[in-house]
């Protein structure tokens, strides 16, 4: 199948506001311990990968967060 979808690209100092959807809509967050792990990888992420979270939901079967990052110039694709 092709994907029809343009390849994700990071600029510096870009707000970003991302959503995902679990497989099939299913309720992969409903229990609580699930969301916490979603918590922890997004604070991991948060502090390896430079990003400024200004905003983040999960709920039972999505989840949507809005940030930005600060990308070191080796990390850019298109530096200045």
């Amino acid at each position: 199948m092709e994907n029809k979808h343009r390849p994700f690209y990071i600029y510096d100092g870009h707000t970003y506001f991302v959503t995902g959807r679990c497989y099939k809509g299913t309720d992969y967050f409903r229990e609580s311990g699930k969301k916490e792990m979603f918590r922890q990888v997004l604070k991991d992420s948060i502090e390896k990968f430079y990003i400024k979270l200004f905003s983040w939901v999960v709920l039972n079967n999505h989840y949507h967060i809005l940030f930005s990052v600060s990308v070191p110039d080796e990390f850019l694709l298109f530096p200045d």
